[in-house]
């Protein structure tokens, strides 16, 4: 008996399903190096990680289609195949999760329904697109949907649910409005800090947040244990919320400054399986407390901070009573929302900044939220400055160094003096309390100390009035000039 020995081997069943999936499935590279794909169809894009429970249901469910069962070492040589096949093309896939841009640049929302509706801004118009975007989005297990809008809108009943000033309020609109339109990547995001006494609604706020920019499963978070853990809640969640914050350390508020304008963590505390990796994190933040916790003058000038208001006890509504009367008005809420979104995109790009900060997009679209509710060019802007300005004298409460300095400057004559580091040093001696010099670790016990510490200190004064000039050459000198900023609150 003879045989053909050209005869091909029959295909395994791993090999029929891996050619199937190349015929139906598009993979490639996320900007992290993961493998990621998405099934051929004519409703909105949704990416799935290779090697995540998704893409396993759906070869499971193909299989079955044609009467047959993938166990689990089919499912692995399956994805492994397919992951040699991404590796080979390199194709790059940039994703979203909630909010992106399309093809043509515009912002587009998802929201996480069952059928994949988005929401798309051009021209100043908010449309629900149904089918046919190419956005690639990506849904984590956790993400909730967020609600269908309804034909007409507003979004002036969202005031009577936030327990804060007037002023409060439109900011807070703005901040809303900015993150659900400016996706990861494309503007630093103002870190977002709700400070009131307990039973005030500070939680309350953060869930009402989670209902109209991310609902997550996640819902508010306890402080994390590290930023390992911060860094991995931020795959599954495009808004972080961190509830009762009491204080945190300065490598935190460095953490916190990378989570806000964008950047990667250091690469000693994130790995993959086998490999070390840098994780590029970028994300809106909330967080809330009873005190003030912000020290450190980067994350003070990167923050919006917001008061909120004592309630009185005879006003006290259930919080699952005002969960459901938000639900109950949320379409007409979210509508109003997305048209004020649509609205200021299209005056964002003429949009004239008269009061520029650091945070300079959200700036930018506080301007051309001016002019769309008629307010006058420069008030909101305003706002968000004195509020920077007041947070940031909170900070300088909290550094002993900083707040010796502005009561050595709000004492000169005429707002001005020079002199060495070892005559300046003496007399910030004086002005601080014996417990401070001998014990506090922020105090210099020197004058080079004191001209390190200076400049680490001069954002924190910089915006109380205070400016220092360090000359150099044979007799090295300090010039302190106070200018006291006009309509500003200050250390009294």
């Amino acid at each position: 008996m003879t045989t053909n020995n050209n005869q091909k081997p029959k295909a395994t069943k791993a090999q029929r399903y891996t050619d199937h999936a190349l015929k139906h499935m598009t993979l490639g590279l996320a900007n992290d190096g993961q493998p990621h794909c998405y099934i051929s169809d004519h409703n909105n894009r949704i990416i799935f990680p290779l090697r995540g429970r998704k893409t396993k249901n759906w070869l499971r469910k193909e299989a079955r289609a044609n009467g047959e069962i993938l166990r689990e070492d089919d499912l692995k040589e399956i994805i492994e195949d397919l992951y040699a096949h991404a590796a080979i093309n390199e194709q790059r896939i940039s994703i979203y999760c909630r909010v992106g841009l399309n093809n043509q640049g515009e912002p587009e929302i998802d929201l996480g329904t069952p059928g994949r509706e988005r929401v798309t801004f051009s021209n100043g118009i908010a449309s629900l697109v149904e089918q046919g975007s190419d956005t690639p989005f990506i849904r984590p297990d956790s993400m909730l949907p967020l609600p269908i809008p309804a034909a007409t809108g507003c979004w002036k009943p969202l005031f009577s649910f936030l327990n804060m000033t007037s002023v409060h309020k439109y900011l807070v609109l703005a901040w809303i409005t900015f993150v659900i339109t400016h996706p990861k990547g494309t503007a630093a995001y103002p870190f977002l800090v709700v400070i009131g006494p307990q039973g005030c609604g500070k939680s309350l706020f953060g869930r009402m947040i989670r209902s109209l920019v991310d609902n997550n499963a996640a819902g508010i978070q306890l402080f994390p244990k590290d930023a390992r853990d911060l860094a991995i809640a931020s795959r599954s969640q495009y808004v972080l919320i961190l509830d009762n914050v009491r204080s945190f350390s300065k490598n935190w508020s460095d953490v916190f400054c990378v989570f806000c304008t964008g950047g990667s963590l250091a690469t000693r505390m994130l790995y993959t399986d086998t490999d070390e990796s840098l994780l590029t994190v970028h994300s809106p933040v909330i967080v809330n407390g009873i005190h003030s916790f912000i020290e450190e003058p980067d994350l003070a000038s990167r923050a919006l901070t917001i008061y909120a208001l004592p309630i009185d006890e005879d006003k006290r509504r259930e919080e699952g009573e005002l969960l459901a009367d938000l639900d109950a008005q949320l379409p007409e809420i979210f509508r109003g929302l997305l048209d004020l979104c649509a609205a200021t995109l299209k005056e964002e790009p003429s949009a004239q900044v008269t009061d520029p900060g650091r945070m300079m997009s959200f700036c930018r679209w506080l301007a051309a939220k001016e002019v769309v509710l008629g307010m006058p060019a420069g008030k909101l802007q305003k706002a968000y400055s004195d509020n920077l300005r007041d947070a940031a004298l909170e900070a300088v409460h909290e550094n002993a160094l900083a707040i010796s300095v502005l009561k050595f400057a709000k004492g000169l004559p005429e707002g001005h003096w020079i002199g060495t580091a070892t005559q300046l040093l003496g007399a910030l001696n004086s002005l601080a309390p014996p417990q401070t010099i001998h014990r506090h670790a922020e105090w210099p016990q020197s004058p080079i100390s004191l001209s390190k510490r200076l400049r680490r200190v001069c954002p924190l004064v910089k915006s109380q009035g205070v400016t220092f000039e360090f000359s150099h050459g044979t007799q090295r000198q300090i010039e302190v000039v106070y200018r006291p900023p006009e309509g500003q609150k200050t250390i009294d």
